[in-house]
């Protein structure tokens, strides 16, 4: 399984996921990346 090694951090550096669906319910937005098609082509989705 490949793993994210970051070696030099910024302040402006964020980890993004595809969102939090089925979680409304408990307080939490579904979030996400707001640019999806960028986001799996980076991540070949």
């Amino acid at each position: 399984m490949p793993k994210l090694v970051v070696i030099n951090q910024g302040h402006h550096t964020t980890i993004q996921d595809l969102g939090r669906y089925h979680c409304s319910h408990i307080g939490l937005s579904q979030g996400g990346v707001s640019d999806l098609h960028a986001h799996c082509w980076v991540k070949n989705c």
